[in-house]
């Protein structure tokens, strides 16, 4: 149960943002970053860097992987929400895709190791945790955004764009001149502290990574679990 809980962190920490980043970075950036352009880069990162995810959990153990893996997710997605040109954008968006990068495959490989008579049927549960987990943090997300879009409106633009406590797009699209630039800082405002609030899951992540390290290393380090003869792993 603890490392499914884990695995919704994960997924959200690293689907979410991925997820957001076409509206999230040209909003902060005043349109000179392309998110499309930075999910590219960052997924083609992600797909490098998983071949030499092996060695490097062998190294530092595969849940002192994933600790590290959180301290740079919580870093580079709280830094990427205060992007404000191409730089700092690939800057930012490589410590975080340094962190998000050993995420999925670690988890799984951990419940298998951890858990190997849960088999087959276990690795599909922890899937579907995963994905499960977009469900619930995309939703949030919006939520947020809107939340702190509305905030940072004046008063009197906000009478006439925010319609059951939500902006309107059509409303707001009708803006012109300086009241649509104070409505675009407005959602650039609720964007970045979008990514901001996300940041606190891979925070958490640390501090329960770290505990289960410290139970590890109590026991003398981290252990695969070998099955018994005879004994069959699970299927779906």
């Amino acid at each position: 149960l603890l490392w499914a809980f884990c695995m919704l962190l994960t997924a959200a920490t690293e689907l979410g943002p991925q997820k957001w980043q076409e509206s999230v970075l040209p909003s902060i950036t005043n349109g000179s970053v392309s998110g499309t352009l930075v999910i590219v880069y960052t997924s083609g990162m992600m797909f490098v860097l998983r071949h030499f995810a092996g060695p490097i959990a062998h190294r530092f153990s595969p849940v002192g992987m994933l600790m590290g893996s959180a301290v740079l997710s919580a870093i580079g997605l709280y830094l990427l929400s205060f992007a404000s040109s191409p730089s700092t954008a690939f800057a930012f968006a490589t410590i975080f895709g340094l962190g998000i990068a050993f995420f999925w495959p670690t988890m799984l490989g951990v419940t298998a190791e951890r858990f190997p008579k849960g088999g087959a049927l276990l690795l599909a549960l922890m899937g579907s945790a995963g994905n499960l987990s977009i469900a619930y943090v995309l939703p949030r997300m919006g939520q947020i955004v809107d939340h702190y879009t509305v905030e940072s409106l004046s008063p009197a633009l906000a009478e006439r764009v925010v319609k059951e406590g939500k902006p309107d797009p059509k409303a707001i699209g009708a803006l012109t001149g300086d009241e649509a630039t104070d409505a675009g800082q407005a959602k650039a405002v609720g964007f970045a502290m979008a990514f901001r609030w996300v940041s606190i899951l891979p925070a958490f992540l640390i501090v329960v990574f770290a505990g289960i390290v410290l139970y590890d290393r109590s026991q003398g380090g981290y252990k695969a679990v070998e099955l018994s003869p005879g004994v069959e792993p699970s299927g779906p």
